[in-house]
């Protein structure tokens, strides 16, 4: 019979036995079974998402979303964005080719209850509405902005109070503000 390596085949055989079982007993970590979930930034959904930030609703209204949606039809792109499962909070943005002034665009969009927001837009409004069926209170911003009206309003959950809707309504006139900004 033939033997083949000799000595220094088993030394290498050895060698390789003590590397690969080596810190096998010594807590170290198992390889996880599941990659990691993957995240998406909001403008990888396309359409008026392009125009939002995860990080930058965050730091802006203090609220942490994950996942986001856009449509389109004709001239007007929206973007809905909310948390892995769950409804609410939700925040929706739109925007909508127009060729209305600012006289038409406030007798024709301004809600009748809305307050006027100043450094938005050529004109924009503010407005809430109460907690209706499955949703909380709403907070909405609307802007005209070139040939562009736009909206953008958060939704909160039926458990949420007019307070809280107050409380959010200039963390998001601010982030109307950064929206309009970035689309300069």
């Amino acid at each position: 019979m033939r033997r083949y390596g000799g000595p220094a085949a088993g030394l290498v055989v050895a060698a390789l036995l003590t590397v690969l079982s080596g810190g096998c007993d010594k807590g170290a970590a198992a390889a996880p079974t599941e990659p990691p979930p993957r995240t998406y930034a909001a403008s990888a959904a396309g359409g008026a998402c392009q125009l939002l930030d995860f990080a930058v609703i965050n730091e802006t209204l203090g609220v942490t979303f994950d996942i986001a949606g856009a449509a389109s039809k004709d001239h007007t792109f929206t973007c809905a964005i909310t948390k892995a499962g769950s409804t609410y909070p939700d925040l929706t943005f739109s925007l909508a080719a127009t060729g209305s002034d600012p006289t038409i665009y406030k007798q024709a969009l301004v809600p009748k209850s809305a307050t006027s927001v100043s450094g938005l837009g050529k004109v924009a409004y503010r407005t809430t509405s109460a907690a209706s069926g499955q949703r909380g209170p709403r907070v909405e911003v609307g802007w005209l902005a070139g040939e562009k009206a736009m909206v953008l309003r958060y939704t909160f959950a039926k458990d949420a109070t007019a307070e809280d809707a107050t409380t959010l309504t200039p963390k998001l006139v601010a982030l109307a503000k950064k929206i309009a900004f970035a689309n300069i």
